[in-house]
C-alpha cells in the first residue's frame, strides 16, 4: 500500500501515512493503534491536503509521533501521490511572510547538511545558528525516498522560519533526478542551489538552462545563488572556469568523492590533498567567490576539528561543511579573529576613513603603509568579529 514516513515510537517528530484510494465514501481518517489522538485542526489539515491533490475518496491511515504540521502535510502528500494523486497542491499551511534573499557576499563560515527527508532534524536546524543550512536531497536520502524528500523540503521552505540561516538545497546531479528536484523546490524560494559532482563549467551552464524558465514561471522575486561542489580530479583542474560562471557565489571541496576518484585508500590524507586544495583555493580567490573546505568526519573529536579549522582559516578558506551540529559553535570560535587582530583592523579602518576624508588613497598605521587591499581585509576581520558576538545576526 502507498505510504510515506516512518513508524515506531523512536521516530519522534515524524509520522507514517498510508493513503488507500476508494470508489466512494469521502475521506476517512483512521489513527493507527497506539497513536496519540491528533487535534481537530490536524485532522482537517490531513483531509484538506488529500482533497487539494484531487483525491475525493480515500482511507487515510495515520501513525503520528508528534509530527509538525509541515511534516504531516508532506507525508500525506507523498502517500497520496504514490497512491495516484497528481494535481499540483495549492494550499500551504502556516505560510510565512516572504523573507529577503540572502546576500551573495554574506559570510558562510558554517554550512550544515541536513537530510531532506528527516523533519525532526530539519526543525532542529532552524535553531542551530549555522550561517547556511543545506537541505540535502542527494547523498543523505535513500534512492526510494527522493520523492518524499522533495516534498518535505518544499514544505519546510514554505513554512519554517530558519532565522539568520541561509537556506540552500543540494539537489541531485541533473541526470539523476536533479531536474525533478528543481521543479519541486524552486517555487518555495530557496536562497541557493548546490550542484553536486560539478566537473565542468558546462554542468553549471546546463543547470542555468533548467533554472531560468522555472524561475520565470514560479514568479520568484530573486534568482537563487549557485554553489558548485567539486568532487573529482577533473573538477579541480577546471575549478577556475567553474568558479567564473554566472551567479556562482561559492565552490565547495568534496573530499570524500575526490579521494575516491583519485584512488586513495583514506578519505582525508593531508599530504595527498594539499595540492588539490591549493588549486581549489586559487580558483576561488581568482574569481572572487568563496572557498568552502571539506567535512571533518571524526565528529566526536572537537579539539581536532578546532585545530584543523584554524589551519583552514589560515590557509584562506571562507567556510566549512558540517555534518554534526556541535561542530557549529567550535567552527565559529575558530573563525573568530583574536583581539589584537580586531584592534589593528579598527585602527586601519579608522585611518582609512580619515584618509578618504582628506583625499588620501593610502595611509600609515603603526608605521606600515595601508592601501585598499589591506583595508578590505580589515573590514572582513571586523565582520567576523561582529558575527562572533552572541546573538549577533548577519545583515542580509
Amino acid at each position: 500500500m502507498p505510504n510515506s514516513g516512518h513508524s515506531g515510537r523512536d521516530r519522534k517528530g515524524d509520522c507514517c501515512v498510508t493513503v488507500i484510494p476508494q470508489a466512494q465514501g469521502g475521506l476517512r481518517l483512521v489513527l493507527a493503534a497506539g497513536s496519540p489522538t491528533i487535534s481537530a485542526e490536524q485532522a482537517a489539515l490531513v483531509r484538506e491536503t488529500v482533497a487539494d491533490l484531487g483525491m475525493a475518496h480515500a482511507t487515510i491511515r495515520l501513525e503520528d509521533h508528534g509530527a509538525p504540521s509541515f511534516a504531516l502535510c508532506a507525508r500525506v502528500e507523498t502517500a497520496a501521490r504514490r497512491a495516484g494523486a497528481h494535481r499540483k497542491p495549492s494550499s500551504i499551511p502556516e505560510q510565512l511572510p516572504v523573507r529577503p534573499h540572502s546576500a551573495a557576499d554574506r559570510l558562510r563560515r558554517s554550512l550544515l547538511y541536513v537530510p531532506g527527508d528527516d523533519p525532526r532534524k530539519i526543525v532542529k536546524a532552524t535553531t542551530l545558528n549555522a550561517d547556511s543550512v543545506i537541505l540535502d536531497l542527494e547523498d543523505a536520502v535513500a534512492p526510494g525516498e527522493k520523492d518524499a524528500a522533495r516534498i518535505m523540503v518544499r514544505r519546510a521552505l514554505q513554512n519554517l522560519d530558519f532565522g539568520r540561516s541561509e537556506r540552500i538545497v543540494r539537489i541531485n546531479p541533473l541526470v539523476a533526478g536533479g531536474t525533478a528536484d528543481l521543479a519541486a523546490i524552486l517555487p518555495a524560494g530557496p536562497d541557493g542551489i548546490l550542484l553536486p559532482k560539478c566537473h565542468t563549467a558546462a554542468d553549471l551552464q546546463t543547470l542555468l538552462q533548467h533554472l531560468k524558465p522555472l524561475e520565470k514561471s514560479s514568479g520568484l522575486s530573486w534568482s537563487p545563488h549557485l554553489l558548485a561542489m567539486i568532487e573529482s580530479a577533473q573538477g579541480v583542474l577546471r575549478a577556475a572556469r567553474i568558479a567564473a560562471q554566472p551567479r556562482v557565489v561559492a565552490i565547495i571541496f568534496g573530499a570524500e568523492d575526490f579521494t575516491a576518484d583519485m584512488g586513495l585508500l583514506h578519505a582525508q590524507t593531508g599530504q595527498a590533498l594539499s595540492v588539490p586544495r591549493q588549486l581549489f583555493l586559487l580558483a576561488a580567490k581568482a574569481n572572487r567567490v568563496q572557498a568552502i573546505d571539506m567535512v571533518y568526519t571524526d565528529i566526536h573529536d572537537l579539539d581536532g576539528f578546532y585545530r584543523d579549522t584554524q589551519e583552514s582559516v589560515a590557509a584562506g578558506f571562507d567556510g566549512r561543511q558540517l555534518i554534526y551540529p556541535p561542530q557549529i559553535e567550535v567552527l565559529h570560535r575558530a573563525f573568530a579573529p583574536p583581539p589584537a587582530l580586531i584592534a589593528e583592523a579598527k585602527r586601519i579602518v579608522e585611518a582609512a576613513m580619515a584618509g578618504a576624508a582628506d583625499g588620501r588613497g593610502a595611509v600609515v598605521v603603526d608605521t606600515k603603509m595601508v592601501d585598499a587591499p589591506v583595508v578590505a581585509r580589515a573590514h572582513r576581520i571586523l565582520r567576523l568579529a561582529e558575527l562572533a558576538q552572541p546573538d549577533r545576526r548577519q545583515d542580509e
